[in-house]
């Protein structure tokens, strides 16, 4: 057994105070790079070993299933050899009944466990459903628009195009916003369309997409959140199951929580409830969370305690000035509210604001550079990481984070420009995303249930096998003949085969999956599922076919799929592990590279050196765009009321200071004084740190121009404290 006060050591007060606190309601303000994992890792520890608490009794929700594997393999460190064993892997879809264990991982996670636990009756789906990603989702709802006929403008939905075309890009337009919508309406409103927010067309839409959710027995993303919390409603006996697994809660980034999941954890009711949070830090409204949400958590979890966890451990003292200037900059709370709640700001039972501090070296300058055009500060950027590499070092230490994915393309293309300059744009399409791995995976999906339409319809011409357009109309219609039980696109070209009403490749995809499904249920390893998977399609073939230019690299990522499989010895929690990851969660594709991404992928990352480009007005902060009257947008109700005026302006700051506390040793801003061929103005982020901290320096280096910058000059007197906030301790 551990030492009774191992866990406790190297913490400082306020982290001892979160690891030692008593059961309660315990919110946990955490400035970046303040040690919280630290102190939730200490916890756990407090719980098992000093309170011994059954591991069976702890729940730890996290914001990836990395994150959450971080957190596991830190108790196990902590602990005694004969305690790690109680450690879960933290599987999906482990029963919540079984295994007494610690477990950590993400809410969508935790849901689907409730759902596999018998939550899925309540919505007649069994236990051995499916989860859609937001791939399936895509394709799921343009198959309801094409049969619902819905129009966006001029142009129908089911309209044919060619490829780039305008009526093409409009019905893309009309399934992304819709499928926004649906999730909006699923994490906002509890899964039910709202008529306050929702037109006639949009309930008409979801209720057919749900009706092809319910025939194909799976779940989208969002149901494992919004569902499981209803399931809980209505089933005391697993309601009183789960909760015995969750008397101690421990939730991390609980500022990226969004209605549905705050209706999850009301569900829970857990009498020790601890959340760690940073308003400042919540960049997700798009996704429908709000700062506000710790805000209400003090009202609702009245009377609750609150540790602030101040001390940076990460940047130097000159960034974390940067950084309590944005803070200080924000509204009060760090929110700005609606004015439609009614509710006073006097009346707000506001959090504290967070003091950062650190006792790291006063460091570097923050560099600020101005050039004339995009292409221009990517190349001074990629010249200025040059010098680092040739310094020694290391390539993954060095970041580049922007606002938008167009900044992108003039680094990526600077990049490029030079040799043996290893680098990796990360924020695109996750490892779990591509296109490759997702056919593959259709495959095993399909082997396992004739039930899973959207894998079937993915696979049904891929690779080409002479089964387009008018044989899925074929099966479409055929699927209406059939018993609802068996009303699967599977068993619609099964019996287009018997009758021979079929080409020879609907007789060759059977064969296929059936071979699939011979070698699945005689116990085949995943990794030789996944090889036959690859071979039996002769998917490499296919691959040099469509993707001449880089098979090789997709290839490659299908090796590293059969790599991942012979870690699983479940095909379903295999399955369910790949939807269930995060962008973050797949293979580590940035090791020994330079790493471009958007400053949302490199939430909870940190960097020895950061580039933030763009700091221009429409830019950081990004200009927002309501959506022009008269518009016929299917969500238009939702998105006139997302982040206007203020509050949008807040979200960006927010957005802009996550950028900055990625940094660890170095910080570097640029603008330019065009983009897009119009004239730019610098951003407004750049007066709030003030030119006592932001050093205007020659374009790609550290000399400070002999002319005072007048863009950055400080416009408020309360925050000019630049001696005592490099001299803290």
């Amino acid at each position: 057994m551990a030492e009774p006060q191992r866990y406790l050591q190297n913490l400082n007060s306020s982290q001892r105070q979160v690891a030692t606190r008593p059961d309660g309601h315990l919110l946990v303000l955490a400035g970046p790079g303040a040690g919280k994992t630290r102190a939730l890792t200490a916890r756990i520890g407090h719980l098992l070993i000093a309170r011994q608490i059954p591991a069976r009794e702890i729940t730890a929700i996290t914001f990836s299933r990395r994150a959450g594997a971080e957190l596991r393999e830190r108790v196990a460190t902590m602990l005694a050899p004969g305690v790690t064993k109680a450690i879960h892997s933290g599987d999906a879809t482990e029963d919540t009944a079984r295994r007494p264990a610690v477990w950590a991982g993400t809410f969508h996670a935790f849901g689907a466990r409730i759902l596999r636990a018998g939550g899925a009756r309540a919505f007649g789906r069994t236990h051995d459903f499916s989860i859609y990603d937001d791939d399936d989702t895509e394709r799921t709802v343009r198959r309801v628009l094409n049969a619902l006929g819905v129009r966006s403008g001029s142009a129908r939905a089911s309209d044919t195009g060619t490829e780039g075309s305008e009526t093409s890009r409009t019905r893309s337009d009309v399934v992304a916003n819709t499928v926004r919508a649906i999730s909006l309406l699923k994490r906002t409103a509890g899964g039910l369309p709202n008529k306050a927010t929702a037109s006639d067309e949009m309930d008409a839409i979801f209720a057919a997409y749900e009706q092809e959710l319910a025939q194909a027995n799976a779940f989208d993303f969002d149901d494992l959140v919004s569902l499981s919390a209803l399931a809980l409603g209505a089933d005391d006996e697993l309601l009183g199951r789960v909760r015995a697994r969750t008397r101690h809660l421990l939730i991390d980034e609980f500022q990226d929580t969004d209605p549905a999941q705050e209706r999850l954890i009301a569900q829970l009711n857990a009498p020790d409830l601890c959340v760690v949070a940073d308003p400042e830090q919540s960049i997700y409204a798009f996704r429908g969370t709000s700062p506000l949400v710790v805000e209400r958590f003090l009202d609702t979890w009245h009377p609750a305690t609150i540790i602030r966890l101040e001390q940076n451990y990460r940047s130097t003292r000159r960034i974390v000035a940067v950084a309590q200037r944005l803070r200080d900059a924000s509204p009060a709370s760090a929110i700005t509210e609606p004015q439609s709640s009614g509710r006073d700001a006097s009346s707000r039972n506001q959090p504290p604001r967070l003091r950062l501090w650190t006792e790291n070296a006063v460091g570097d300058q923050i560099r600020f550079w101005t050039t004339n055009h995009p292409d221009r500060e990517a190349s001074l950027i990629v010249a200025d990481i040059e010098k680092r590499l040739r310094d020694g070092c290391p390539p993954e230490e060095i970041a580049i984070l922007t606002r938008t994915h167009a900044q992108m393309r003039p680094i990526e293309a600077a990049l490029l420009k030079v040799a043996d300059l290893p680098f990796v744009i990360v924020g695109g399409v996750a490892f779990f995303g591509r296109e490759e791995v997702r056919d593959i995976m259709a495959y095993l999906r399909v082997a396992r249930t004739d039930d899973d339409a959207a894998a079937f319809w993915r696979i049904i011409n891929t690779p080409r096998r002479g089964l387009g357009p008018a044989m899925v109309i074929a099966i479409s219609r055929e699927m209406l003949a059939l018993h609802p039980s068996t009303r699967n696109p599977l068993c619609a070209l099964r019996r287009l085969t018997a009758d021979g009403r079929a080409p020879e490749g609907g007789y060759d995809l059977l064969a296929l999956i059936d071979e699939l499904r011979a070698q699945f249920a005689s116990g085949s390893p995943l990794p030789n599922l996944v090889r036959s998977a690859i071979e039996l399609t002769r998917y490499r073939d296919h691959l040099s076919h469509t993707h001449p230019d880089d098979a090789r690299e997709r290839g490659r990522r299908l090796d590293t799929l059969t790599e991942l499989a012979s870690r699983h010895s479940d095909l379903r929690l295999f399955l369910d592990e790949v939807v269930l990851s995060t962008q973050v969660d797949g293979p580590r594709e940035d090791i020994g590279s330079v790493r471009l991404s958007t400053v949302h992928a490199a939430k909870g990352a940190e960097f020895d050196h950061v580039y933030l480009p763009g700091c221009e007005h429409g830019v950081f902060p990004l200009k927002y765009q309501p959506p022009q009257a008269g518009s016929d947008d299917l969500v238009s109700a939702f998105v006139t009321s997302e982040n206007p005026g203020p509050a949008h302006l807040a979200e960006e700051r927010r957005v802009f200071y996550v950028g900055t506390t990625r940094a660890r040793n170095t910080l570097t801003l640029s603008a330019c004084t065009f983009r897009q061929i119009r004239r730019a103005k610098p951003s407004r982020f750049l007066t709030e740190i003030g030119s006592d901290l932001l050093v205007r320096c020659d374009p790609g280096t550290s000399n400070p121009v002999t002319i005072p910058s007048p863009t950055v000059q400080r416009t408020s007197a309360r925050n000019s404290r630049p001696s005592s906030e490099l001299a803290q301790t």
